[in-house]
């Protein structure tokens, strides 16, 4: 994932940088690192795709 899909995901869910990281576990500011080219480790890709398709946290049941 690059910085430039990275940061199409989090618009496309309509996302702030803030509720990014609130989704994917992350610190507060780590959605700028990778927005600015930090390299995105492929747990986060996959925890983006996850979202996307609307996998709920592990152990919690899926929302109806």
């Amino acid at each position: 994932m690059t910085a430039q899909e990275f940061r199409e995901w989090r618009e496309r869910l309509g996302l702030s940088r803030t509720g990014a990281a609130e989704a994917l576990g992350l610190g507060r500011n780590q959605p700028q690192r990778y927005e600015d080219g930090q390299e995105i480790p492929l747990y986060v890709a996959l925890a983006c795709a996850a979202i996307s398709l609307g996998v709920p946290p592990y152990g919690k049941p899926r929302q109806q």
